[in-house]
């Protein structure tokens, strides 16, 4: 999706519907896509987005953990023995 058409649809649902579910794929690991995976959702939130959902299988945490956590992301501070759980945060 061109981030243009991003950007007016977290717009939009932010304006209309702040807490539906915006949730970010990319061919099964949405991390593939790296800094424009947390520049987007940092617009979504800017933009009004409140319920924002990442899934991941995990591969990629490491070289991304810089990027959560500069995404205010709950998850980036569980405590070591809840890393790596399916969770809902």
């Amino acid at each position: 999706m061109k981030r243009t058409l991003f950007d007016k649809i977290v717009e939009e649902v932010g304006r209309e519907n702040p807490y539906a579910e915006l949730w970010p794929a990319f061919m099964g690991e949405a991390m593939l896509l790296g800094d424009r995976l947390f520049d987007a959702i940092l617009y979504a939130r800017k933009s009004g987005c409140r319920k924002i959902t990442l899934n991941t299988n995990g591969t990629l945490v490491a070289r991304c953990a810089p990027l959560v956590v500069d995404t205010r992301n709950a998850c980036a501070n569980l405590p070591p023995e809840l890393r790596g759980k399916v969770m809902r945060c």
